[in-house]
């Protein structure tokens, strides 16, 4: 598992970022092109996953939820070239933090500082709810990927892995 822990009120600013011509926000309406943006988005990602618009209720869901939020990159046409799904995890005995869902960037993109604008937005959200870190899980062999996190100053916890439990049909 990685964390990320936020020591500074506000991520420095990037020059790169600057002159970046992608705008990434929070999504506060669902719409049908960006649905299926995301959709298109997600086979990069893993690809178990289809490209299939993601379903309206479940984007209404991330949406209208006070624990979630679902940020999008666009490029100068409106066209969708990032998703990030966060989560606030918290439990009786845990604390209070954000969960980073999934997170993907078009292949075409890469490189150009939307990934960078992406997770500022990622703490910036965790900032508003009063969280202080956001963890999240990526498999090894992501090299770039966990490259990219390393940079962002993420760090692996030696005590920790993700898992995860099937639950077996109801009887």
């Amino acid at each position: 598992m990685t964390q990320e822990a936020f020591d500074t009120p506000q991520p420095p600013v990037d020059a790169e970022i600057e002159q970046s011509p992608y705008k990434v926000g929070i999504l506060t309406e669902y719409s049908p092109e960006v649905a299926a943006g995301i959709g298109n988005l997600m086979p990069q990602l893993d690809e178990n996953f289809d490209s299939e618009p993601t379903p309206q209720d479940k984007l209404e869901r991330i949406i209208a939820s006070p624990d979630r939020c679902q940020i999008v990159g666009y490029d100068n046409n409106g066209g969708v070239v990032a998703a990030a799904t966060m989560n606030t995890l918290m439990g009786a005995g845990k604390q209070t933090e954000g969960w980073l869902e999934d997170f993907v960037v078009d292949e075409s993109v890469r490189g150009s500082g939307v990934a960078t604008q992406m997770w500022n937005e990622m703490g910036n959200w965790c900032r508003s709810q009063g969280l202080a870190q956001f963890s999240f899980g990526t498999e090894t062999k992501r090299e770039d990927a966990v490259a990219f996190y390393e940079k962002q100053g993420a760090v692996t916890d030696p005590t920790s892995r993700h898992l995860t439990f099937i639950l077996p049909e109801a009887r």
